[in-house]
């Protein structure tokens, strides 16, 4: 789980706009981090087997070519 807290490191990329976009494109679900009032995101279990294929076999599913796509408009 990657906490918000740590969105906010200094780059000229703003972390946390990233995170809520894979929120709403269903890849990350947004979370309540245990021992902590802030929220962080969690890979959404629907979509592990497609980000590991991607990973590690370079395998682009429907969602991930969708999710490039997104990124890249």
């Amino acid at each position: 789980m990657y906490k918000q807290q740590c969105a906010s490191l200094k780059h000229n990329l703003i972390l946390s706009n990233y995170f809520e976009f894979l929120n709403n494109k269903q890849f990350f679900n947004r979370e309540s981090a245990k021992g902590s009032t802030n929220d962080g995101y969690k890979l959404n279990s629907n979509k592990e087997n497609q980000v590991k294929d991607f990973i590690t076999q370079g395998i682009i599913s429907a969602d991930i070519q969708e999710l490039i796509d997104s990124l890249m408009s």
